[in-house]
Order: structure tokens, then sequence, then C-alpha cells
């Protein structure tokens, strides 16, 4: 079987083409001066070595160009990275073959864990495609543990989250504690007062008040033969409203706390 024709780009071949004429100038100014030199046979060494001479120094030079041009419309350090291409998952994704597209990301995950466009594409396949809306949750958490998300991505990842849990799965309270998340971790952000807003909503309280239905649980789950005191509850526990709690001590009296 013949081997496919190899490309070469046209760019490239106009640089071979004119170093090619130069050391052609060169090895006819050798052979002359040569000749002039040293007779007939300055003829025969002039010409190649003058040949040699011009088509190695034009290579280099157009090599340093290209490379000096190329940093210019492409400059390291601080620049864009280049964007990697997922043509293969995409085109599967295309053909409406979304299984075979989330292994095919897959693999991109394996080989580069800390990008995070493939968990995303993965998340949003299993979101928009196949309806496999807790596994687009996993995903879209694996992102935010494994890959490095700027501010933005990470808002926006905890925003499509939230979308799900209330607008797809119809369960509002399960995003309570992405809510709560959000609002801590980017405080100055405006993702913060949304992340409030909704959190209100679902909870049916006004953001920053702590007013509601005092609810006194059950004293008979609540009764230890130990003070309260040696099991102290989180200062960064959320509750909506206050909960009376009733605890035993070691006299037998039972006491009350309202948090």
């Amino acid at each position: 079987m013949p081997a496919p024709p190899r490309t070469v780009d046209a760019a490239e071949r106009a640089l071979r083409l004119k170093a090619g004429f130069w050391s052609l100038a060169g090895g006819i100014i050798g052979a002359a001066v040569g000749s002039w030199r040293f007779g007939p046979p300055g003829l025969f060494l002039g010409a190649p070595l003058g040949f040699g001479l011009v088509f190695l120094f034009s290579r280099a030079l157009t090599g340093a160009a290209g490379k000096a041009f190329g940093a210019f419309l492409a400059p390291s350090g601080d620049s864009t990275p280049h964007q990697r291409e997922y043509s293969q998952p995409q085109s599967l994704a295309l053909r409406g073959r979304y299984e075979e597209a989330v292994k095919a990301y897959e693999g991109f995950c394996l080989e580069f864990p800390d990008e995070p466009e493939p968990y995303l594409r993965i998340a949003r396949l299993y979101r928009d495609e196949l309806q496999r809306y807790d596994d687009a949750i996993q995903w879209f958490k694996k992102a935010r543990s494994h890959a490095r998300l700027a501010q933005a991505d990470e808002i926006t990842v905890a925003q499509e989250i939230i979308e799900i849990h209330t607008l797809r799965l119809k369960q509002p309270t399960r995003a309570i504690p992405e809510l709560a998340r959000l609002a801590e971790r980017f405080p100055a952000h405006p993702a913060a007062a949304w992340a409030r807003q909704r959190m209100g909503r679902v909870t049916g309280q006004r953001p920053g008040r702590r007013s509601g239905p005092n609810l006194t649980l059950p004293t008979r789950h609540l009764l230890f033969p130990l003070p309260a005191s040696r099991f102290p509850l989180p200062s960064s526990l959320f509750l909506p409203y206050p909960i009376t709690c009733h605890t035993a001590t070691q006299n037998g009296m039972v006491s009350s706390a309202t948090m």
C-alpha cells in the first residue's frame, strides 16, 4: 500500500526556494573568487564552498526570523494559553453518541486532570442530553475538586448545580448547602447576595433574618446522660429558625436552650 503523500507548508516551500536561489548565487560567487585566487582548482573548491555557506546562513537567518515573528504573534508568559481541541468527543456528541463522548472526555480528564473543560462537558452532557442529573452534579463537583477553576468558573459551577436541584429535580431544599457555600466562599461577589436571596426563598425567610416558628423538638430524643456542653454545635451551622433543645444534667434536672 503506497504511503500517503506528505504535505508541505506553502511558506516553508517558499523559504526553501529562496534559500536555493541565494545558495546558487553564493556558489557562483565562490567559484569566481576561487578561480581568480587559485586558478582552475579554486573553481571546483569555491563553488561548493560558497553554495554551502550561503545555504546554511540563509536557513539560520530565516529560522530566527520565523521564531521572532511567532514570538511577536503569540508571546509566552501571561498570554492566554492554547485551547485544547476536543474534536473526537465533540464529533461523537454531534452524532448523538453521548455515552461514547463521555468516555472520550473521561480520557482527557485522566490525561489532563487540572483542566476543567472535559469535566464540565461531561456534566453538561449528563444534564442536557442524557437527563442523568445526579451524575451531572457529581461531575460538576469533580471539576471543582480536581481541576483548577478560576473564580468565575467556580461560581458558574455552583449556579449550575443549584439550577439542577431547583429546576430539573424540583428539589430546592437540596440546593441549600450549595447556596450557603456560595454565599460563604464569595461574600463580596454579587453571586453571594443572589445565593442568600435564593436561600431565603427556599426556607421562607428573609435574607439575614433568623426569625420564624419556634420549633421545640421532642424531649425524649434529646436527653443525654451528660451535660449538653459535651456536644457543642458547630458555629457555622445555619439554622433558618430557632430550635429549643432539652438536655438532662447529671443531677436529673432538665434544662432548655434555644438556638
